[in-house]
């Protein structure tokens, strides 16, 4: 059902409507599934060239800060991890890239292959927080806790129009580095970790906003097209009408022009009759004699 704008109701039912519907968005009906996710596989491969790059700083900072802390080894191993994730990523996108360019982007198969990526990148910075958190000092921790909640604030935009990959990815972020922060004996830690909870919960929180607001303008694209369709319908429409009231109105004038024309060659038919040198010669009574 096409919502009708507020200034269209009658004056007498323009305060209740504005009352009942201040926004004016809450008529228009939820966006179907195939629009969905193909807003979204444009979203998110959009802004995946900056998460890469963010996750490409973040990993430096990682490997600098416990460079002389951690085992090389395992610096070694999650650094060739996190290259071979990165470089799919990356490659993925210019494979998007491509595809969009030769028209035939599969909204569905690109969407799950970036949900992979994406998820695999999250696990390795889960890992990130088990494996560096004992090693170096309170500057070391909070650089890695620093690191991991602006990644996933980031990746909010991202993952917000996908419940289930959200909270999937919310819950692999933060859930291990909140328990790992509150079962490590150390002062303060308990502390540190109820906050922790409270930024996921913020992120959280976020994410549903985002979510509602995607839906809204997937909406509003979804509506904006169908009155375009309409109105292109009833322009057609109208230009056709147009064609055949102007072809109605030339028939119409060539007609009345013709008439006169006719008239006059109708009432010419005796000729010599109406001649002025028949009149002369009736007068004269010297009419030629028909043969």
């Amino acid at each position: 059902m096409v919502p009708v704008p507020a200034s269209m109701h009658p004056p007498g039912k323009r305060a209740h409507a504005a009352a009942e519907n201040p926004d004016g968005y809450h008529t228009l009906p939820p966006p179907s599934d195939d629009a969905l996710a193909q807003d979204t596989t444009k979203l998110v491969y959009r802004q995946t060239s900056a998460a890469l790059m963010a996750h490409f700083l973040g990993m430096v900072v990682c490997l600098g800060v416990y460079w002389r802390y951690a085992p090389r080894h395992v610096l070694w191993a999650w650094a060739a991890a996190f290259a071979f994730v990165w470089t799919a990523r990356f490659v993925g996108l210019l494979s998007y890239d491509r595809a969009v360019l030769q028209g035939r982007a599969d909204s569905d198969k690109w969407l799950r292959r970036w949900n992979i990526g994406m998820f695999a990148g999250v696990l390795l910075w889960s890992a990130a927080s088990m494996l560096f958190y004992d090693y170096g000092g309170p500057f070391e921790r909070t650089a890695m806790l620093l690191t991991i909640y602006s990644l996933a604030l980031g990746a909010v935009p991202n993952m917000a129009s996908q419940p289930r990959l959200f909270l999937l990815c919310m819950g692999v972020y933060f859930v291990p580095v909140i328990v790992r922060t509150a079962l490590r004996d150390a002062p303060g830690e308990v502390q540190l970790a109820g906050i922790l909870c409270l930024v996921c919960l913020c992120a959280l929180a976020l994410g549903r906003s985002f979510r509602n607001v995607f839906g809204e303008m997937v909406s509003l694209r979804a509506h904006t097209q169908e009155l375009a369709q309409r109105l292109r319908g009833e322009m057609a429409s109208a230009e056709a009408a147009q064609r055949q009231a102007e072809l109605a109105n030339r028939a119409k004038t060539q007609f009345c022009l013709c008439r006169p024309f006719d008239r006059r060659a109708h009432r010419a038919q005796p000729g010599v009759q109406r001649h002025p040198l028949h009149r002369g010669w009736r007068r004269a009574g010297q009419l030629p004699q028909a043969r």
